[in-house]
């Protein structure tokens, strides 16, 4: 009488559960066939356990009530099973299944307790929309600041640096390599330093490797760590158009392998920025140059021109240089409207960075408020006394330009490693080079 009123009592906190429970308990036997099923199948599957009952799970999972079957799955693995079911309604579950065994190891049923997390899962899909669309704000709002910046330090009132200004932009949002071209003080590195930031969205340091002096190891060494790091960082060859042919040859070879691992891996291709100030086009051509490795790192060409072919450039240049250093020295110096038409007639073969330097000079050595005419020659007094070239003595005009063109081979020696780079720079044919140079020794 005890035994069977404890029977009554065990069935009676059993069906409790099975009606009042937040989850699906299923049970089915072991050839799949629904024996008992909890209320909340209604909720979860749009089916009461009536319409459940007797029910062969198999039939269910092709009829798509819920899609995969854990019962079926545990029939075939005869173990215990987690896994993840979508339903008919749309809801998401989470189901474990175990399989009750007899005295004989014999499997008798199947106990499923299935749990929504439908809502669960939404929330997490919500929360990773909203997390990326911060992400995408804060991107653009760092490219809107960054593009604020690259515009007031970078002058681009000509057409021909607008230009610029537009490609470095557009090249600055793709991955692609970068070869920026121009004479020395152009701004080549402040162009690749504003390409690393947008690309990368870090504040990492860009790793320059001067060609002159590489260290292809060292290079190679940098390239495999920032693969293997969680971000994205730039590495910069500082004029390209030094690198001998066997180095050329060994860079080739590891932006091959760059564009190789980026292709089959999930590591991070660190992006490729070259520099010259040589025309890598013109020494292909002259052999000088690896054709294949001038393919690599020009997929984006940007050309920098010179100061001279800019002059409109040149007063909001001076402007710009004037308050950085009346900034730098606390002072209050301003450029008369003369002045500023006599610096835009000069030359500047340095360049923005020649500008930037006089600018600095004029600041520092001039006694008065406002910079004028009569300053000019502190500053290119010092510069012609400077001259790589002058006649030391009265001599024939015979022996003057002998020596002036001795002087400017040897200086051309001493910047260039090629007899085509020094053709290039000298404006004359690389033939002419070979002869001068076997004529004076150099």
């Amino acid at each position: 009488m005890k035994e069977s009123q404890q029977a009554t009592d065990l069935e009676l906190d059993i069906q409790a559960i099975f009606e009042h429970t937040y989850d699906v308990i299923f049970v089915a036997d072991a050839k799949g066939n629904t024996i008992r099923v909890s209320n909340a199948s209604q909720k979860i599957w749009g089916y009461t356990p009536e319409q459940l009952i007797g029910r062969n799970v198999y039939d269910l999972e092709g009829e798509g009530v819920f899609r995969p079957s854990v019962v079926r799955l545990v029939i075939e693995k005869e173990e215990k099973v987690t896994s993840m079911q979508v339903t008919s309604t749309g809801r998401r579950l989470i189901i474990i299944g175990v399989p009750i065994f007899d005295d004989h190891h014999a499997m008798v049923r199947i106990v499923n307790i299935a749990r929504d997390i439908t809502e669960v899962s939404n929330l997490q899909n919500e929360l990773s929309e909203a997390k990326q669309l911060m992400n995408d704000y804060k991107y653009e709002l760092q490219l809107a600041r960054r593009n604020q910046g690259i515009e007031q330090w970078i002058v681009a009132r000509s057409k021909s640096m607008k230009a610029v200004l537009n490609l470095t932009k557009r090249a600055s949002l793709s991955h692609s390599p970068v070869l920026i071209s121009g004479e020395s003080g152009t701004g080549k590195s402040v162009l690749s330093s504003y390409i690393h930031e947008i690309r990368t969205s870090t504040k990492d340091h860009i790793h320059v490797f001067p060609c002159y002096r590489l260290s292809v190891s060292e290079l190679r060494y940098v390239v495999q760590k920032r693969q293997e790091a969680s971000s994205s960082e730039t590495i910069l060859l500082e004029n390209i158009d030094h690198a001998t042919a066997e180095e050329q040859e060994e860079i080739l070879h590891l932006l091959d392998e760059i564009r190789h691992q980026s292709k089959h891996s999930n590591h991070h291709a660190p992006s490729i920025i070259s520099t010259t100030k040589m025309d890598l086009r013109a020494l292909v051509l002259e052999g000088t140059f690896n054709e294949q490795l001038y393919q690599r790192v020009s997929i984006i060409h940007i050309s920098v021109p010179p100061l001279r072919d800019r002059k409109e450039d040149i007063p909001p240049l001076i402007q710009q240089f004037l308050v950085q250093f009346n900034e730098q020295y606390a002072d209050t110096k301003r450029i008369g409207p003369k002045m500023i038409q006599e610096l835009m007639h000069h030359s500047w073969p340095g360049n923005v960075e020649e500008l930037e330097n006089a600018i600095e000079k004029f600041v520092v050595l001039t006694e008065e408020d406002v910079i004028d005419t009569n300053q000019l020659s502190m500053v290119f007094s010092m510069e012609t006394n400077e001259e790589p070239v002058y006649v030391k003595k009265l001599t024939t005009l015979k022996e003057a330009l002998e020596s002036m063109e001795k002087q400017l081979l040897h200086m051309a020696k001493l910047e260039y490693p090629s007899t085509v780079q020094m053709a290039q720079a000298l404006g004359i044919h690389q033939s002419n080079v070979s002869r001068k140079r076997v004529k004076y020794n150099l």
